[in-house]
Order: C-alpha cells, then sequence, then structure tokens
C-alpha cells in the first residue's frame, strides 16, 4: 500500500468517524478505536461485530487510576450501521474503495438509517445472504 493510500485511510478514517458519524476525537469510540491501532479505514472496515461490541476505552479519575470501560453501546452502534451502509452501498457498486467513504455525508447516512437499514435488519431486504445481525455473510464483504 502506498503512502498516498495509507493517507487516503485516515483522510476516510477520520471522516466517517468525525463527520458522517459526528462523533468528536474525545468520544469514547475514537478513542477506544484509537486505543486499539485502527487508524485507517481498512482497520474499521475489518472489524468483526464482536469486535466493535468489544471495544473499550481508557477513563483516568482524579485519582489517576486508569480504569477500562465499553465504549457507549449508541456508539458502538453506529460503527455497526456505518458497515452496513458500506456492505450496502457496496452492493450497488459491485466494489468498494478507500475514496467511497470520503463521499458519505452524515445526511446521507442518517437517510440510510431511516430508510434502508431497518428492512435489511428485519429480513425484508432484496439482497441476499443477510446475517442474522442485519450484516452481510463474511464472506460477501466488500473493502
Amino acid at each position: 500500500m502506498s503512502t498516498t493510500t495509507r493517507a487516503r485511510g485516515v483522510e476516510a478514517f477520520e471522516h466517517v468517524i468525525g463527520e458522517v458519524l459526528g462523533l468528536e476525537k474525545s468520544s469514547q469510540l475514537w478513542e477506544a478505536l484509537y486505543l486499539n491501532g485502527y487508524i485507517s479505514i481498512s482497520d474499521i472496515a475489518t472489524l468483526t461485530d464482536n469486535e466493535i461490541n468489544g471495544l473499550v476505552y481508557e477513563c483516568v479519575d482524579q485519582s489517576g487510576n486508569i480504569s477500562s470501560n465499553p465504549v457507549m453501546t449508541k456508539q458502538k452502534k453506529l460503527l455497526l450501521h456505518l458497515l452496513s451502509w458500506r456492505d450496502w452501498t457496496s452492493r450497488q457498486l459491485n466494489k468498494f474503495h478507500v475514496d467511497d467513504w470520503l463521499k458519505p455525508t452524515s445526511d446521507d447516512f442518517d437517510n440510510f438509517r431511516e430508510n434502508q437499514l431497518p428492512d435489511i435488519v428485519r429480513g425484508g431486504s432484496s439482497i441476499s445472504n443477510i446475517s442474522s445481525s442485519g450484516r452481510p455473510a463474511a464472506g460477501d464483504i466488500i473493502t
């Protein structure tokens, strides 16, 4: 992977977490991703549901003690929904590249979550091979 591709991957990561999901760098999810070394969009694209659900961030209390806490459910769900959006979009494009991560806006993502995702989760989508988690089976995911 070239330096330019790596830089685009980091740019795409920051775009989707900050602009599309609307999270600050101080959010639990962003901190947990960085804590675990996920700094590029390709890192996010390969996360499994279990890895996302197991994300923790570190908190320092007033005494200086560090504790690991699970990321709040809402932020983990945003990331799971983002991957569902990617899977849904990749089926329409028949491919998915780093530059495709830079295209969505928060409005695009909200529209997907409100209009397409509920049908996918309930199994009413015309998309085949949707797993019980609402995401395509692992062999069908295109990154």
